[in-house]
């Protein structure tokens, strides 16, 4: 498809110009809109999250813990987070709709605090648990697991998108994922001692914020450097 051209010595219209740029421009499916996308997000990770529970197996003594306020605000606490940073990740990937940056790091500082602080006023075991390795390790890799497949989902819809803020992006969808996951880990693990929960439980949580800005910075940043 190609537009007129302008006869000589005739300054073309804004409607020529238009034509010409876009011609041979392939047509461009609409994103759905930030709601529409949060919202399948969110349908999704709830069923990552009970499939992945359901796989490992809830702890044991998880009727008894439901009945304590702290823990069911922990983790109302960490679902609301997981959900708020998702929301305003794919904010960040439609531009003009970016949340200030101030925003989005008070968001993930005062979740990771909340969660030091939750977890720091749990009792401590006695000092060189022997089991302390091999009781923790596992909750590290699942984590990572569970969080794996919701980041993924969220890095892809921003990608679709165009964040003009893509380590912002990226930290904000490693929140999403990795609090959700912290969340679902408190289902499963019957560890509640605080030095596993500092270590095997905010530690992944913690690189995983890292990793995911990280991804942001160069996975989403693609579509820029190529344009």
């Amino acid at each position: 498809m190609t537009s007129k051209q302008p006869a000589a010595g005739v300054r073309p219209s804004t409607d020529d110009v238009i034509a010409r740029l876009t011609a041979d421009v392939p047509p461009v499916r609409r994103i759905w809109s930030t709601g529409r996308r949060l919202a399948t997000w969110t349908g999704a990770l709830a069923l990552i999250l009970s499939l992945a529970v359901l796989a490992i197996g809830v702890r044991a003594d998880l009727p008894v813990r439901l009945g304590d306020g702290s823990f069911v605000l922990q983790l109302v606490a960490l679902l609301a987070v997981s959900v708020a940073s998702a929301a305003l990740a794919l904010r960040a990937s439609v531009p003009g709709e970016e949340p200030p940056l101030r925003l989005s790091a008070v968001v993930i500082l005062l979740a990771t605090a909340g969660l030091t602080l939750a977890y720091g006023r749990e009792p401590a075991a006695p000092a060189h648990d022997a089991n302390f390795l091999a009781a923790g390790w596992p909750c590290a890799v699942a984590t990572a697991l569970i969080a794996a497949v919701p980041l993924l989902l969220l890095v892809g819809a921003l990608r679709r998108a165009a964040p003009l803020v893509p380590t912002v992006a990226g930290l904000l969808a490693g929140g999403a994922a990795f609090f959700a996951a912290a969340a679902a880990l408190q289902l499963v693990c019957p560890h509640d001692e605080r030095w596993h929960l500092l270590v095997w439980h905010l530690g992944p949580v913690a690189l995983g914020l890292v990793a995911s800005a990280a991804l942001g910075a160069t996975w989403l940043a693609r579509w820029r450097r190529a344009a």
